[in-house]
C-alpha cells in the first residue's frame, strides 16, 4: 500500500487573462487540487512556522518533544512539550528552553524545561535530560538526572540522579552516558536507549524495573568499533508490541559528509533480549537521514519516524510494525540557494527533528531553523545559515513546527467525544470506574483520542464489562477502531440494535488481542443507533485497578456519512474531495479547507467554504460514481456573509471531470440569506422555497432526492420543492458541489458538514 502525500494539482486551464489594473492584464491558472484517497491512508504535511527564535541565543537542537494526558476524561487537554537547547552545539554544559502548547500545537507558550517525559504505569510520569555528569573513571557505572510528574497534583518533584550500570560492559575514562529514549513496557520494565563510550561508542538497551531510579544493561543494540561509532537511540513499541529501535551510525575518523551513514533499524519480539537480525540493517535509501531518529506509535496505530542530517524527513509506517514506510518525504529544510547533495549536510538546520502526537491521527514534527556552533579553541561562531555567505531562507535560530495528518482509511469517523460532550450520544457503562490519582479515567476517556494507559474506560475488579453507546441518529456502520487493555491480552464482543427495544445482535469479536493502539476492523456494514461492547478480562490490570478488570482504552465508529473527522487540517482538501484554485500572476487562492472552527456543529470539523478574493470563487466538490439517481443529504451553516447578497450555491454534478464550469450542473441551488431557496434552470434562477424557510445562521439538514429528471428538496426534514434539472439533460448524476456566488463580491463563510452520498 502506498500512502499518498494529500495535495496532487491537476492543472486545468493555463494562461487565460482577465482585466488587470495596470497594462498588462493578470495571468491566471485554474488548478484542481485533488485529495487522497478515502479507501486509503494517507500524509499531509502542513507549512513550516516558528515557534521561538532569537538573533542573541543559538536556540537550536529541540530535544526529545513529548505529549502528555491532562485534565480530566470530562475536559481532556493534550499538552505537548517541545524542550530545546539554547547553547552552541558541543560546549557543554548545554542550557535548555522550552515550549508548551495545549492546542494541538497551533500555538506555544513558554514553558518550564524538565527535559523529555513519558507516562508511567503506576501515573506519574518521568522525566530524563542529557545533563551531564562530572567526567569519571573507567567503569560500568554513570548517572544522569530525572524528575516525576505527577498528573493529579500538577506538579514536579525535585531533581534526582539515576544510577547506570552497563556490566560486563565499561565506560571509557571521562566517558559519559547519554539517554536518548525511554518507553514504558505496559506491566513491565521500563526500556532506554542511549549511548556512550564502551569502550567505543556504542547504542545501547537499558531496563529498570523501579520507575527509572536504576538502570541495567539489556542488550547491546550497536557494538562500536574503533571505525563505527553508534549513537542516537530511538525506540518504540509498534503495532504488535515488538521493540523497534533506530540508531545513528557514522566512521568518527572522517569528517566529511562520507562518514555519515543512513540511519539503521532493529526489531525485537522479546524487548531487546534478542534482535531478529546480528547487526542494524540500513532504513530505505529514500529515507536520506543520518541523525537523531525518534519514533512513535500514533493512537491510529500508524508508526512514524522522524530523522534528519540532510533536512528533516519524516517516515510513516502504515501497519504500525515498522516493517515497510510507504510515506518518506522531507517535512523541513532550509539550505541556501545553489547548494544542492550532501553539501546540505554543513548547510541550515542541524538535522536534529522530533515529533509528538497530539491528537489519534496528527503529529507534531519539529526542527531547528539553523545549525549554530562555536570552535572551543578559537571561539569562532558558525551559523550554518550564514556559512561562507550563502544565506539560507531563514537565517535566524529558532525552532519550527509542521503538523502532519496521519491518517488512516476512512471518511466517515463519528465524533463521539464531542457528541458525548453535547448530550447527543449517551453512554451507560460498567466500566466507569474512576482513580482519584487518575483524572483521566472514567466513561468520556473512551473517546478522547488517547491511548495512554490511564486514558480509559475500566471495570475495576471485574471480569466483564458492558459499554452501551446510544448514537444521535441511525448510522450504516462500516468501520470500528478499538483499543483494548494496552499491553494486554483480551477479547471484545460488538452488538448492535436498530431500534431500542430490538434485542441486541452479534455484529463481530475482536480479539483475544494484545493491544498497543487502536485496531481497525471492517465487518459487514449494518444499520444501527446503538452499538453494545461486552469487554472481556484482561490478562493484566494497571496498579491499583484490582487483581481482575475489564478495560476499554478507546472506540472509533465509522459510517457512510462524509464527516471529515479523518481528514487534513493542513489546507490539503479532504480525501475524496477536488478543491478549486485560481492562481493570478503566480498567486494562489483556495479558499476551501477542513476547519476545526465548526461554530456548534456538534463535531471537531466540518469542510469550509471561504470567499475572500474578488478574483475567485472558492469551489468544492466529492467524487462520486455515476448514477441514475441517488439522494444527498448534508449540513450547512452561514458562518458570515458581506452587508448584501451572499449566497450558498449547492449542485450535483453531471460530470466527473476535474473542472470547473458553468454546465456541469444536473442540478443547481442556491441557498439564500433570507432563508430562501432558489434553482437554476433554462438560464435563468427561480424560486423554490420562500423567504425564512430555513434561518442561513442556523445548522441546517439538507437533502436532495434526485432523479434523471427532477429533484426534491427537503430542508430540516420538511419536504420544500421540487426542481428540474439545470441542464435539460438526462444523464448520469455525479457528486455535489458546493461554493460561493460572486466572483466580486466577498465576505461569504460557510461550513458544510455529515456529507452523505446513497
Amino acid at each position: 500500500m502506498r500512502l499518498l502525500k494529500i495535495g496532487a494539482s491537476a492543472v486545468l486551464a493555463v494562461g487565460l487573462t482577465v482585466p488587470g489594473a495596470g497594462p498588462a492584464a493578470a495571468v491566471t491558472t485554474v488548478v484542481a487540487i485533488e485529495g487522497a484517497s478515502p479507501d486509503g491512508a494517507a500524509v499531509s504535511l502542513g507549512a513550516p512556522e516558528s515557534i521561538v527564535e532569537s538573533t542573541t541565543v543559538p536556540i537550536q537542537a529541540p530535544f526529545i518533544s513529548y505529549g502528555m494526558d491532562v485534565g480530566t476524561a470530562a475536559a481532556p487537554v493534550r499538552r505537548v512539550s517541545v524542550p530545546y537547547f539554547t547553547m552552541y552545539d558541543f560546549v557543554h554544559p548545554w542550557t535548555y528552553g522550552q515550549k508548551d502548547s495545549v492546542n494541538g500545537g497551533v500555538s506555544f507558550q513558554t514553558g518550564t524545561y524538565h527535559g523529555s517525559a513519558v507516562a508511567l504505569d503506576d501515573g506519574p510520569s518521568l522525566a530524563w535530560d542529557t545533563d551531564f555528569a562530572a567526567p569519571a573513571p573507567v567503569g560500568p557505572t554513570r548517572k544522569f538526572n530525572l524528575q516525576y510528574y505527577s498528573p493529579a497534583e500538577a506538579t514536579w518533584t525535585p531533581a534526582a540522579q539515576a544510577d547506570v550500570n552497563i556490566s560486563p560492559l565499561s565506560f571509557a575514562t571521562g566517558a559519559r552516558f547519554y539517554p536518548d529514549s525511554v518507553i514504558q513496557v505496559p506491566g513491565g520494565p521500563l526500556l532506554m536507549g542511549g549511548h556512550g563510550n564502551a569502550p567505543d561508542m556504542t547504542g545501547m538497551l537499558l531496563q529498570s524495573i523501579d520507575n527509572g531510579a536504576h538502570w541495567t544493561l539489556r542488550s547491546v543494540i550497536g557494538a562500536g568499533t574503533p571505525t563505527l561509532d553508534y549513537t542516537e537511540v530511538g525506540i518504540v513499541l509498534n503495532s504488535v508490541g515488538d521493540l523497534v529501535t533506530v540508531i545513528r551510525s557514522q566512521n568518527p575518523n572522517i569528517h566529511d559528509d562520507t562518514g555519515y551513514f543512513n540511519l539503521k533499524i532493529r526489531r525485537s519480539a522479546d524487548l531487546g533480549l534478542s534482535w531478529e537480525t546480528s547487526a542494524p540493517v540500513a532504513l530505505p535509501a529514500a529515507f536520506d537521514a543520518r541523525i537523531m531518529p525518534r519514533l512513535s506509535l500514533l493512537p491510529n496505530g500508524m508508526l512514524v519516524l522522524v530523522g534528519g542530517r540532510s533536512h528533516n524527513w519524516i517516515a510513516v509506517s502504515a501497519a504500525g510494525d515498522g516493517r515497510s514506510w510507504e510515506f518518506i518525504d522531507t517535512f523541513y529544510r532550509n539550505y541556501p540557494s545553489g547548494i544542492t547533495g550532501d553539501q546540505t549536510l554543513n548547510y541550515g538546520s542541524s538535522g536534529n527533528a522530533s515529533l509528538a502526537w497530539t491528537e489519534s491521527n496528527r503529529v507534531l514534527l519539529t526542527a531547528d531553523t539553523c545549525h549554530v556552533l562555536k570552535n572551543l579553541d578559537t571561539g569562532v561562531v558558525t551559523n550554518n545559515c550564514t556559512r561562507d555567505g550563502k544565506l539560507s531562507p531563514n537565517t535566524v535560530p529558532g525552532i519550527q513546527r509542521v503538523l502532519a495528518d496521519v491518517l488512516r482509511r476512512g471518511t466517515g469517523k463519528i465524533d463521539l467525544a464531542s457528541k458525548f460532550r453535547a448530550g447527543t450520544v449517551q453512554v451507560g457503562t460498567t466500566l466507569g470506574s474512576t482513580f482519584a490519582a487518575h483524572p483521566r479515567t472514567g466513561p468520556a476517556a473512551a473517546f478522547d483520542g488517547s491511548t495512554e494507559l490511564w486514558s480509559s474506560a475500566i471495570a475495576a475488579g471485574a471480569a466483564q464489562g458492558t459499554f452501551d453507546i446510544t448514537l444521535d441518529a441511525v448510522h450504516t456502520l462500516n468501520r470500528i477502531g478499538l483499543s483494548q487493555s494496552i499491553g494486554h491480552t483480551q477479547s471484545t464482543m460488538v452488538q448492535t440494535k436498530l431500534n431500542a427495544g430490538d434485542p441486541w445482535s452479534d455484529w463481530f469479536t475482536a480479539g483475544p488481542r494484545k493491544s498497543f493502539a487502536l485496531t481497525h476492523y471492517e465487518p459487514t456494514p449494518r444499520q444501527a443507533r446503538y452499538v453494545r461492547l461486552v469487554t472481556g478480562a484482561s490478562d493484566g490490570c494497571l496498579p491499583g485497578a484490582g487483581a481482575s478488570c475489564s478495560v476499554l482504552n478507546e472506540v472509533e465508529l465509522y459510517s457512510t456519512v462524509d464527516s471529515f473527522e479523518n481528514d487534513p487540517l493542513s489546507g490539503a482538501p479532504p480525501r475524496g474531495w477536488v478543491t478549486k484554485e485560481t492562481v493570478v500572476d503566480g498567486a494562489g487562492r483556495i479558499g476551501c479547507w477542513v476547519t476545526q472552527s465548526t461554530s456548534g456543529s456538534g463535531s471537531s470539523r466540518a469542510l469550509v467554504i471561504n470567499d475572500v478574493y474578488p478574483d475567485h470563487l472558492p469551489t468544492a466538490f466529492a467524487k462520486a460514481p455515476a448514477a441514475a439517481s441517488r439522494t444527498v443529504e448534508f449540513r450547512a451553516k452561514v458562518t458570515q456573509r458581506p452587508a448584501s447578497g451572499g449566497t450558498l450555491l449547492f449542485s450535483i454534478r453531471n460530470t466527473s471531470a476535474l473542472t470547473f464550469q458553468n454546465d456541469e450542473f444536473a442540478y443547481h441551488f442556491g441557498l439564500n440569506r433570507d432563508g430562501s431557496i432558489t434553482y437554476h434552470a433554462g438560464g435563468s434562477w427561480h424560486p423554490l422555497a420562500p423567504a425564512n424557510t430555513v434561518t442561513p445562521t442556523d445548522w441546517n439538514k439538507i437533502t436532495l432526492q434526485l432523479t434523471a429528471a427532477s429533484a426534491t428538496v427537503s430542508a430540516n426534514g420538511v419536504v420544500v420543492g421540487t426542481a428540474p434539472r439545470a441542464d435539460g439533460a438526462s444523464g448520469s448524476l455525479f457528486g455535489p458541489q458546493f461554493g460561493s456566488s460572486s466572483t466580486l463580491g466577498t465576505g461569504e463563510q460557510y461550513l458544510i458538514d455529515d456529507v452523505l452520498i446513497t
